[in-house]
C-alpha cells in the first residue's frame, strides 16, 4: 500500500506539516518556494488505517492500493493557512539554490518537488466500504489544529 506523502492527524508531533509550522515560527514568516504551485498529496491517518484494515480483511490478493484523501494541495495554501493561524506574513521564497536552503534547511530538496496523486476511484472491493474521506471528499487539509 502506498501512503500519501502527508498523513495527518490531530496528534501529529513530527512530519512535514509540523516542520513547516516550526519553520514559520522560527523565521517569523510562512514561506513557500517560488510560486508555491507545487502540490503534495495527503490523507488522514484514520483513513489510512481503515484502508489497511479493510484490505487485510476483505481485499483480494495481489492488488495495490493508494491511501490518499486529497490528491493535490499546493504548498502555497499550506503556508497561507499556517501564516493565518500564527498571525505571520506569508511570502514567496525565491526558488534558487541559495534562498530555498536558507529558509527550508533540510527540507530544501523536497519542498520544490511535485507529489500529486490521483484520487481513488470507487471500485468493487473493500475500498468502496471505506469512509468518504478516503475517497477524496474532504477538500483541503484542515491544518489549523496543529498549533
Amino acid at each position: 500500500m502506498r501512503i500519501a506523502h502527508i498523513a495527518h492527524s490531530t496528534t501529529d508531533r513530527a512530519g512535514f506539516l509540523v516542520q513547516l509550522i516550526a519553520l514559520a515560527k522560527e523565521k517569523g514568516f510562512g514561506g513557500y518556494p517560488g510560486d508555491g504551485a507545487n502540490v503534495w498529496n495527503a490523507a488522514h491517518v484514520r483513513d489510512v488505517t481503515s484502508l489497511f484494515r479493510l484490505e487485510l480483511e476483505k481485499g483480494p490478493a495481489g492488488r495495490y492500493w493508494h491511501a490518499v484523501g486529497v490528491g493535490a494541495v499546493p504548498l502555497r495554501e499550506m503556508a497561507e493557512a499556517t501564516g493565518s493561524r500564527l498571525g505571520l506574513p506569508v511570502v514567496s521564497v525565491p526558488a534558487d539554490v541559495l534562498m530555498v536552503p536558507e529558509y527550508f534547511g533540510s527540507l530544501a530538496n523536497v519542498v520544490t518537488q511535485n507529489y500529486p496523486a490521483p484520487l481513488p476511484r470507487a471500485e468493487s472491493g473493500a475500498a468502496e466500504q471505506s469512509s468518504p474521506r478516503l475517497l477524496g471528499a474532504t477538500g483541503r487539509i484542515p491544518i489549523l489544529y496543529w498549533f
